[in-house]
């Protein structure tokens, strides 16, 4: 397994331009804990499996370690596509991974010709949306939403939250 403190180094000595960005595989996801619980992983790997119309993104590193990852819906309407399930590994945030992920995310989008980028993030999460002010989305609204989580203790809740819904042409 690699050590995720030796590709922190290594980014921080050479830069981003060592990243690549590729399709996440089912296989990835054993060594992605540091991306959500069971049941998020799960949901993941559905949407890996599923013949819906979207593309799941991982940003990598040379040797191939999944550091950030996405899931690109297109089936949202003619002309939008949502974003989400975006996660960096958090001992690599604030690196310009998430930059490069959400990069490959629009790139993806305007190869379908869709012209407008929707993605969700939750009120509490300011570190995300100053990344996306930054990138240039901007509120459309708010809304509650909720899913299915895991406690500490392997026990299952619904989880509810505020989410910030963003929006930036293309």
């Amino acid at each position: 397994m690699t050590n995720i403190d030796d590709i922190r180094t290594q980014l921080q000595q050479e830069g981003i331009s060592s990243l690549s960005v590729s399709a996440l595989a089912e296989t990835d996801l054993d060594a992605m804990q540091w991306a959500g619980n069971e049941l998020h992983l799960k949901t993941v790997a559905r949407q890996i499996r599923s013949d819906h119309d979207g593309d799941t993104l991982a940003v990598r590193a040379r040797d191939g370690t999944v550091l950030a990852k996405g899931y690109i819906d297109h089936e949202v309407s003619e002309t939008e596509s949502d974003i989400g399930q975006l996660a960096t590994h958090p001992k690599l945030q604030s690196m310009g991974i998430g930059r490069v992920l959400m990069n490959a995310a629009e790139s993806c989008i305007r190869a379908r010709n869709k012209k407008v980028a929707v993605l969700g993030v939750e009120t509490i999460n300011v570190r995300a949306k100053a990344l996306y002010d930054r990138l240039g989305y901007v509120p459309r609204h708010t809304e509650k939403q909720g899913w299915d989580s895991v406690d500490k203790d392997g026990k299952t809740f619904y989880y509810e939250t505020d989410v910030l819904i963003m929006s930036k042409e293309l």
